[in-house]
This record gives structure tokens, sequence and C-alpha cells, in this order.
């Protein structure tokens, strides 16, 4: 299941995803992700996207940078909020 919250601050447009997998095997249950767009555009950019060092990185150093950029655009209260909210969804 995916949820998407959107914030709008500083001329910019910034979307948090959370990708909630039920059943999964996987370690963590879900996973994040955080794109930003100009105010009147329709692209949405990845925090990462531009890095090209980022593809050489190990998984554990991808994750910790990835969270790192992250925070660059959103607080540690609103990455645990979406994940709070895209909980909610997954309750019958």
């Amino acid at each position: 299941m995916r949820h998407e919250k959107i914030i709008e601050r500083d001329g910019k447009r910034v979307k948090i995803c959370v990708i909630v997998s039920i059943g999964s095997s996987d370690k963590i249950p879900y996973r994040t992700s955080v794109h930003w767009s100009e105010l009147g555009k329709r692209t949405w950019h990845n925090v990462t996207e531009d890095n090209r060092d980022f593809r050489k990185l190990s998984s554990e150093e991808k994750q910790r940078v990835d969270h790192y950029n992250q925070l660059s655009l959103v607080s540690e209260q609103e990455l645990l909020d979406a994940k709070i909210e895209a909980w909610a969804k997954t309750k019958p």
C-alpha cells in the first residue's frame, strides 16, 4: 500500500511517500522516499537523483545517505507522521 503526504514550504512542494508491505518477509515492513517539486510545476525530483556517486555506495551506506538527504527537506516528526498515517490506513 502506498501513502503520500504533500507539504508546501519555501516555494516548494515536498511529497513524503510511504510504501507499506504487509505480509512481506522484509526486515523493515515499510519504505519511505521524499520528493520535491517547484510550486506550479508537475515534475517531482527525488532527493538523491542528482548524486552520481550514490550508485557506488553499499546498500547500508545508501540507506544512511538517503535518510540524511530526506532530513534536508522534512523533519523526523513529519516522516513519523506520514508513517503513522500509512499504518492507520492498513487497519480494517
